[in-house]
């Protein structure tokens, strides 16, 4: 018994046989029926022009879009621009510690001197007195002393006191040694002095300072004594003049 085989097409073959048959016709007609310029933009789908089908550089940079061509060469560093303006001053910045102290400068010159100033007020009087006296007439003077001259002191205190004296000498006697002291209201011997002086001469000066203490408790004064030696009849040698300066001074030195 023949059988007879049938073939059932399906439909994804008739979809690619209608296919083939369509791009095989769709060719020959765009060929030979497609006017010059007649496909624009409009008439291409996206992806359809492909770099087969692209003529070698027929495009330019401006054909791509960012990031499509690759980046060229580094070129040369161009010139310098023109110098901006100056920037407004910033803020001012925080007061820094103070530093260590530096080793002292060398001592300037000395300054000129100023001028001088105005005298000061005069001030009070000091704890000194002096007590002055002087004899001017001649007096002859022997063995036994005699007195010549006489201060009185101003109440208890210390004195500085000064005595002088000139002499001179009988003819008779080539050298006469004249004594003299200084003494104090009870007789007491303050200083003495020997000026011995030649005959018929009147250059024997004598000078005598001694320092003393008065007491409230006599009449205090001072005085000056003198004598001769060798001892002979009568005066033998004259005082000419004395002097007698009693200062009261507030300590003794």
């Amino acid at each position: 018994m023949n059988q007879k085989t049938r073939f059932r097409v399906s439909p994804a073959m008739v979809v690619a046989v209608l296919a083939l048959l369509l791009a095989v016709g769709g060719t020959s007609y765009a060929g030979s029926k497609l006017a010059k310029n007649s496909i624009g933009a409009k008439q291409l789908k996206n992806n359809s022009v492909r770099s087969a089908e692209v003529k070698n550089g027929s495009l330019t940079s401006s054909d791509f879009g960012n990031g499509q061509l690759p980046s060229g060469a580094r070129g040369p560093a161009g010139a310098d621009g023109a110098r901006g303006p100056a920037g407004a001053d910033g803020v001012t910045g925080a007061t820094g510690q103070a530093g260590a102290t530096g080793q002292a400068g060398a001592n300037g010159d000395p300054g000129a001197d100023g001028g001088q100033g105005a005298q000061g007020i005069q001030g009070p009087r000091g704890p000194s007195d002096a007590y002055y006296d002087v004899r001017t007439a001649a007096q002859g003077i022997g063995a036994t002393d005699e007195l010549v001259l006489t201060t009185n002191l101003g109440g208890d205190g210390n004195y500085v006191i000064n005595a002088a004296f000139q002499v001179n000498a009988d003819a008779l006697y080539p050298v006469v040694a004249v004594g003299c002291e200084l003494r104090d209201s009870t007789g007491a011997t303050i200083q003495s002095l020997v000026q011995r002086v030649n005959g018929n001469q009147t250059n024997g000066f004598g000078f005598a300072r001694a320092k003393y203490i008065a007491s409230a408790s006599v009449d205090e004064n001072v005085s000056i004594w003198c004598g001769t030696s060798p001892e002979g009849s009568g005066d033998i040698a004259e005082v000419l003049q004395a002097s007698l300066t009693a200062i009261k001074v507030d300590s003794l030195g």
